[in-house]
């Protein structure tokens, strides 16, 4: 067997080597103050955990993309006023941090803090990703045509979209739309090998797209597993580990929100949270309780109960590994 050179011997062992690491080195090395970050979220793939981390971090002025349902997430930055830009596709009714802060705006700014959103739709934004993951300047679309997203304009101003005719035949005018190129993009999905390689399970959505942009991703997971695994179920691989920065083991890390195939949604959980939310002080305390306080993973899974986990726990593809 011929030996390969040192060079390349080198760039395998970059490659191929460990990538594990706790949510909170994680967050420490690819997530600074004023990046832009994006959630992947398709499918129950939203990394909760992340966004606790993110929190307990104290980061600031970030900029947050989605093209999902990422807005459980961004309602937890806002709340912690980690976030000031959000670039996405739509929020929900009980994300009461985000109607509030948009709401109050003038009223945040004098407190020191501000926080303005930008709408696209679920295909413009997934677009944007996808112009950035294949680097082109721009990406046409005739869809946001007489809306009032492409009406309507906050920060991005000129750079939210423009028109453009058709310099083929047809000469028709469409939208064409930035690349939106994170930072770094997070994930949670269901298995990842230590090299990165990631398993996941359920429709893709945007998620690919939002990953391939980013400059940085990092994705936490139910569970790290042998490579072998991952060979086994090749046909489930969602991203390969040459792409992936770090990798963190995370149990329930998307809870209260469920993961296809693992658990549902904790609905009792996001209730209360609604609840306390509904005010600044409110949201501040179960803040404290919940995010703050626990001092690891598995002291907020205790507090959460692990009857209550079992309970909502299907098992159905926990049991593969």
């Amino acid at each position: 067997m011929i030996s390969p050179r040192p060079r390349e011997a080198a760039k395998r062992s970059e490659i191929f080597r460990s990538k594990v690491v706790s949510v909170g080195e994680a967050v420490s090395t690819f997530v600074k103050n004023g990046n832009s970050v994006a959630f992947a979220s398709s499918a129950g793939r939203m990394s909760i955990a992340v966004a606790y981390e993110i929190i307990r971090q104290r980061r600031k002025n970030l900029m947050f993309a989605s093209a999902g349902t990422g807005a459980p997430c961004l309602d937890l930055l806002v709340g912690a006023r980690a976030v000031t830009r959000a670039e996405v596709s739509f929020t929900m009714v009980s994300c009461y941090n985000i109607r509030r802060a948009i709401e109050l705006n003038g009223e945040a700014r004098q407190k020191g803090y501000s926080f303005q959103l930008e709408d696209y739709s679920n295909l413009a934004m997934t677009l944007r990703f996808a112009a950035a993951a294949m680097d082109i300047p721009f990406i046409p679309t005739r869809s946001l045509r007489g809306s009032d997203i492409e009406r309507l304009r906050t920060f991005k101003g000129k750079e939210k979209l423009a028109l453009m005719k058709s310099p083929f035949k047809d000469r028709s005018t469409v939208v064409v739309l930035p690349p939106c190129r994170p930072d770094v993009a997070v994930m949670h999905a269901h298995f990842a090998d230590a090299e990165g390689n990631v398993v996941a399970y359920g429709p893709a959505g945007s998620d690919g797209w939002a990953l391939k942009a980013a400059n940085h991703r990092v994705v936490t997971v139910e569970k790290v597993v042998p490579n072998e695994f991952v060979r086994k179920n090749k046909d489930a691989t969602f991203l390969p580990g040459f792409m992936v920065d770090a990798v963190c083991e995370a149990p329930y890390g998307a809870h209260p929100y469920g993961l296809f195939g693992f658990y549902d949604l904790d609905e009792q959980f996001q209730r209360e949270y609604a609840l306390q939310s509904k005010t600044q002080e409110g949201f501040d305390a179960w803040a404290r309780k919940w995010v703050l306080d626990p001092k690891s993973r598995d002291d907020y899974l205790e507090m959460v109960g692990r009857d209550r986990l079992k309970g909502i726990s299907t098992g159905r593809l926990s049991a593969l590994a």
